[in-house]
């Protein structure tokens, strides 16, 4: 029974030898499962619909993930942001370098009056983001970080 296991464990120590290596080369996008071959260079935002005051386009490509501690909730942190007042129709391009992130947050600062708008993101060609709203005092938001 012993020189079975013995025999046996060369060719198996040779087998995932040729394994390992075939992963680690050509292969090695397996380990990594699927993911966007590049990263993407530019957000192109599009903000329709209607509303009978004028939006806020809250666009930061710096900010990161914050936690409350009172409230026990995840919160974003912008480190720099543009902040500006929209009519809708409205789009917007950003490009993504050198940090290569992006968050749009489009807000209804208005507290008696709904917008209803139509909030769509793509990352250069690619629709990632396409969301409806009624707001009134509230916002809507998208946000992209490419590790």
């Amino acid at each position: 029974m012993r020189s079975r296991i013995r025999s046996r464990w060369p060719a198996a120590s040779a087998g995932a030898a040729a394994l390992m290596i075939t992963l680690s080369g050509a292969g090695c996008d397996l380990l990594k499962g699927p993911s966007r071959p590049d990263r993407a260079d530019e957000a192109h935002i599009e903000v329709t619909g209607s509303s009978p005051v004028p939006l806020l386009l809250v666009t930061s490509n710096d900010w990161g993930d914050g936690f409350d501690e009172l409230t026990g909730e995840r919160i974003v942190v912008l480190f720099q942001a543009d902040t500006a007042q929209i009519d809708l129709p409205h789009q917007a391009t950003v490009r993504l370098a050198p940090l290569y992130g992006v968050l749009f947050r489009v807000i209804n600062p208005d507290t008696a009056q709904d917008a209803s708008i139509r909030m769509r993101v793509r990352l250069d060609d690619e629709l990632v983001f396409d969301e409806s709203a009624t707001m009134r005092a509230a916002s809507l938001e998208y946000s992209y970080s490419y590790y």
